[in-house]
């Protein structure tokens, strides 16, 4: 490519040297006979009109020269025509340019495009034609030239609108021209782009609802313990904002004010960090309340700079399991200090036997527990147990009936079983009283 270059410089410097060379000929010749009369009439005393072929060679010489000069302007329209079009194809921006007055003096093949008007609709025409008012003070006339002036170049928005009455957004590259000579404008639809960041806000905007909605908390933070986002439900869980915890060391020293436990749990932490294993962790925190909380934590890694901490305020399932273990102690209290026999059975396997239960029977609760009913009563017992059982199937009401029990040493001893269905380990189970 550089060497067509330097060939098409080279041969336009040659057409310019051939022209010069005849210029300089002709005025030396017509100077030369029009000073020296004695020698023009020496040539119109000789027959061959030396004069007039001088003239005439030197006239069909520029008018070759001429013929191939029209002919390179020619081949050049014809390669910009081409380039202007390859160029068209490939950028779909509009350019034109305006004079002082803003009336359109020049535009490319994409005016077409993208306001379905040719060249020639809109040469001579103000930008009216093609886009409304962009200027922020409308009362304003040379607000956009006053920007031309001291940046050199601006970028804006407007609303363009096409020949057939469609209005879209659009952006405006001005560069100017020079002082009182107009600009040139650089006009691209960005209806797209617009309509991409309108669907990436939205898809942004919900969630960023999701995240602040979520029951879960939600913490972003980089290898520095910087906290880079915090959400509404970890705010709230924590009774602090942004502001307040920017770094995980504040975080930790608000929210685990016991140094003792603080460093337990931060051990804990780096140990996950250096193995690369984030299990679930259960950490006990004070408020911006002073409330006494429990929360349940797990550590994800985003990307290599960046990590993501899900957080859960579990307290009161906490306080329900403590609940229910207390609850579940009182029971045991009650059942094996009680002075009726208690026993449990589920699919006829004894799942609890209390200290006196085990005293009628005479076995031991260790050789009683988790073993079939007609192991440890007699055939009869077992049988009246086990019709008793299939019949709360049809009449879950308690049933109370009178037997004789015979026991581990063959004594014999009068019972009245209560018997009553209750739920355990999500399956029904009988519940058997004794005395």
């Amino acid at each position: 490519m550089n060497t067509n270059r330097i060939n098409l410089k080279s041969r336009e410097l040659l057409n310019l040297f051939y022209v010069l060379i005849v210029s300089i000929i002709l005025s030396t010749l017509s100077l030369f006979l029009h000073v020296n009369e004695r020698l023009l009439s020496l040539f119109e005393s000789v027959e061959f009109p030396v004069v007039e072929f001088v003239f005439n060679s030197a006239f069909l010489m520029l008018a070759g020269l001429l013929l191939i000069a029209y002919r390179r302007w020619i081949n050049a329209e014809d390669k910009n025509r081409k380039l202007e079009n390859i160029i068209t194809s490939i950028n779909p921006d509009a350019l034109i340019v305006i004079d002082s007055k803003r009336r359109i003096v020049f535009t490319n093949n994409s005016i077409e495009r993208l306001f379905y008007y040719s060249n020639s609709d809109v040469l001579g025409k103000t930008t009216d034609l093609l886009y409304f008012d962009r200027r922020e003070n409308p009362n304003k006339k040379g607000e956009i030239y006053e920007i031309l002036e001291s940046e050199g170049f601006h970028v804006g928005l407007a609303k363009g609108k096409r020949r057939d009455g469609t209005v879209f957004p659009l952006e405006i590259i001005t560069g100017n021209r020079g002082k009182n000579e107009g600009a040139v404008l650089l006009l691209r639809d960005i209806s797209e782009r617009i309509n991409y960041e309108t669907r990436l806000q939205d898809e942004r905007d919900f969630n960023n609802a999701i995240l602040q909605y979520s029951s879960d908390g939600i913490t972003v933070f980089d290898r520095s313990g910087n906290i880079i986002f915090i959400s509404a439900s970890m705010q709230k869980i924590f009774g602090y904002s942004h502001e307040e915890i920017p770094t995980l060391e504040i975080l930790s020293e608000k929210i685990i004010p016991n140094l003792t436990y603080r460093e337990e749990i931060v051990a804990l932490l780096v140990n996950d960090f250096q193995n690369n294993l984030f299990p679930e962790r259960t950490i006990r925190i004070i408020n911006h309340n002073n409330d006494e909380l429990w929360c349940r934590i797990k550590i994800s890694q985003m990307s290599s700079d960046h990590y993501v901490v899900n957080g859960q305020n579990i307290t009161p399932r906490i306080l329900m399991e403590k609940a229910l273990i207390e609850s579940e102690e009182k029971y045991r209290q009650l059942v094996e200090r009680a002075s009726d026999g208690i026993l449990i059975i589920s699919n006829n396997i004894i799942k609890l036997i209390n200290p006196k239960a085990c005293e009628i029977i005479g076995y031991p609760e260790i050789s009683a527990i988790n073993r079939k009913i007609n192991e440890i009563f007699d055939d009869d017992l077992s049988r009246e147990l086990m019709e008793k059982i299939s019949s709360m199937d049809v009449d879950p009401s308690a049933h109370i009936f009178e037997f004789t029990l015979t026991d581990k040493s063959g004594k014999h001893i009068p019972i009245e079983i209560n018997c009553g269905q209750i739920n355990i380990e999500g399956e029904l189970a009988v519940h058997n009283r004794s005395q």
